[in-house]
């Protein structure tokens, strides 16, 4: 595949400030779908309590979905979460990678070394995958870097919501990152793991004595950005509240949060 990009497109290359969790779900799902994982990602695969006609059925669905279904939500929750804070820290880390490419080479340097696969010939960025007949114009749309960590097939093109073209790339796993996944917050049952998902029990766990969204995180063993998420959820339904502290936010459990966490 070859895209032909403008002088208008290079002065609109970005670099994505993150991972998006719909998509490793949906990258996640196909990996699994296909019955043999990279060597990488084995452990992980064999830590999954998931059925795989399970799999096979929800890597379906996702493929042809638009937003998340409860059920993507759940696999999510169940599969990836625990892993979350590792994967993340491989996408900081080679955000920092990428931008010191950046500074150092310009951007031809950082699209030719997205992958090994990947040519960059200017004007024309051409990628691994299909007959290599086909050209795509962005037409001054611009160009959208977006790491992914389970997308191991290779780079992916795509676009956004606003017709921008998104060129998802893999990123390196390392050797250890599914080595300790989170186990369930310390006095949440079973019954509101299930209710609430794990990440999310232990986000309302953690607020039982109160605590700022970086102590959330830290108890429940996610990022801030990520309490921060489910702090709201649980606020919308009533089972915390949340006081501002200074420069910062306390969020405690309401009676009913309370009641909720109490042994069944």
């Amino acid at each position: 595949m070859r895209v032909h990009l403008s002088a208008t497109d290079l002065e609109n290359v970005t670099l994505a400030d993150g991972l998006a969790p719909r998509c490793e779900a949906a990258m996640s799902l196909r990996m699994l779908a296909r019955g043999e994982v990279p060597a990488a990602f084995e452990g992980w695969r064999r830590q999954l309590k998931v059925p795989e006609p399970r799999l096979r059925e929800l890597a379906a669905r996702t493929s042809s979905a638009s937003g998340w279904s409860d059920e993507v939500k759940d696999y999510f929750d169940e599969a990836i979460e625990p892993y979350w804070l590792a994967i993340e820290q491989r996408a900081r880390e080679d955000r920092t990678v990428r931008s010191a490419t950046l500074l150092t080479g310009g951007l031809g340097a950082l699209l030719a070394g997205l992958h090994p696969d990947v040519r960059w010939r200017r004007p024309v960025l051409e990628l691994p995958g299909g007959d290599g007949a086909r050209d795509v114009r962005s037409a001054g749309r611009g160009l959208r870097l977006a790491p992914s960590f389970f997308c191991q097939d290779g780079p992916q093109l795509g676009t956004d919501a606003g017709g921008r073209l998104v060129l998802l790339y893999p990123i390196a796993p390392g050797a250890d990152w599914a080595a300790r996944p989170r186990s369930g917050a310390p006095g949440v049952h079973a019954s509101l793991r299930a209710l609430l998902g794990p990440t999310r029990a232990q986000v309302l766990a953690a607020a039982v004595h109160g605590s700022t969204t970086t102590e959330l995180g830290y108890h429940a063993g996610i990022s801030v950005a990520s309490a921060s998420y489910h702090a709201s959820i649980l606020r919308q339904a009533g089972l915390v509240e949340t006081r501002r502290c200074g420069t910062a936010v306390r969020h405690t459990l309401t009676a009913l949060g309370t009641t909720l966490l109490a042994p069944a």
